[in-house]
C-alpha cells in the first residue's frame, strides 16, 4: 500500500500544475459550471463541492462565481486532483497495481468513488484504483451511509477539523454520535499533548476500551 501510495504521488508530481476550489453549492448545482477544463473533485456535503482544473480554468470559474454572489476558496494544492488532469497517469498506473497482491479487506470501509461500503471485487480490481484518481471523491454520500448507524463515534485522524466540521454540519447527524477531533487546527494555540489527552479522555467517557498498557507505556 505504502509503494501504491509513493508511486502515485511520484507520478502526480510530473503532471502539469492545477488548482481547486471549496464551491458553496450542492452536486446538482454545480453541474453548469463544469467543462472539458474543470470536473467535479469532491462533494463534502449536500451544499459543499470542490471543483478542480488548470489554474486559468479555476481562476475563471471563481471570477463567474463572484459575479453571481457565490462564494468559492481556493485550496492550497499542487495538482488538480480527482479531475481530468489525472487521466494520462490511468493506464501506466493500472500496470502498477497489476504488480501488487490485492485482497478482500478485512477491516469494512467506506469507497470514496462509490459512497458506499467497499465490496471485495471493487478492492482487488486495479482499474478501481485507477478511477480512484480521476473521480469524484463522494464524502458527503460515504457519511450518509456511516450515519446510518444512531449510536456511534466518529473520530478524525490528522491535523485540524475539516471532517469533523462537515459531519457536525449534516443535518441527519443523531445527537448520540460522538464526533471528535485527534489533532488541534493549526490556529488552535493549545498544547498538542493536551488536546490529544482531552480527546482520549472523551473516547473513555463514551464508553471506547482504551488499551491502558499502551498508553502507560
Amino acid at each position: 500500500a505504502l509503494h501504491l501510495v509513493t508511486t502515485r504521488a511520484q507520478m502526480i508530481q510530473k503532471l502539469p500544475g492545477g488548482a481547486m476550489a471549496a464551491v458553496m453549492l450542492s452536486e446538482e448545482k454545480v453541474q453548469p459550471f463544469l467543462n472539458e477544463h474543470l470536473s467535479l473533485s469532491a462533494i463534502n456535503a449536500p451544499f459543499s463541492c470542490v471543483i478542480s482544473g488548470s489554474h486559468e480554468a479555476v481562476a475563471g470559474l471563481q471570477q463567474q462565481l463572484m459575479e453571481k454572489g457565490i462564494a468559492s476558496q481556493r485550496l492550497h494544492t499542487t495538482h488538480a486532483f480527482h479531475s481530468k488532469m489525472m487521466e494520462p497517469l490511468v493506464e501506466p498506473f493500472i500496470e502498477h497495481v497489476n504488480g501488487i497482491t490485492l485482497n478482500a479487506p478485512e477491516i469494512p470501509f467506506i469507497s470514496n468513488v462509490t459512497g458506499n461500503w467497499i465490496t471485495g471485487a471493487e478492492a482487488t480490481e486495479p482499474s478501481y484504483w485507477a478511477k480512484h484518481l480521476c473521480q469524484t471523491v463522494r464524502f458527503a454520500d460515504g457519511m450518509g451511509q456511516l450515519l446510518k448507524e444512531p449510536e456511534q463515534i466518529l473520530l478524525e485522524i490528522g491535523p485540524g477539523l475539516t471532517l469533523s466540521t462537515l459531519v457536525a454540519q449534516r443535518p441527519d447527524k443523531s445527537p448520540k454520535q460522538v464526533v471528535l477531533t485527534s489533532l488541534r487546527h493549526p490556529h488552535n494555540s493549545q498544547s498538542d499533548s493536551a488536546f490529544l489527552l482531552t480527546t482520549l479522555g472523551r473516547l473513555w467517557m463514551a464508553g471506547v476500551k482504551v488499551n491502558w498498557e499502551g498508553f502507560y507505556a
